[in-house]
């Protein structure tokens, strides 16, 4: 669990300098993955809040 004080938030340093790992799979093909596909973006369009989170 990442509670406060530990992992974020005063005090909360746990996490420091820690790698993050992201393992994900689609599930669907490539071109579902587009503007003009099923999923309307390119797949790293969904990674951004995984980035923002690592960065936090």
């Amino acid at each position: 669990m990442l509670a406060f004080g530990w992992a974020y938030g005063p005090g909360g340093h746990a996490l420091q300098g820690k790698d993050l790992w992201l393992a994900a799979s689609t599930g669907g093909p490539q071109e579902s993955y587009r503007p003009d596909g099923y999923n309307r973006y390119f797949f790293d369009a969904f990674l951004h809040p995984y980035e923002q989170t690592a960065a936090l």
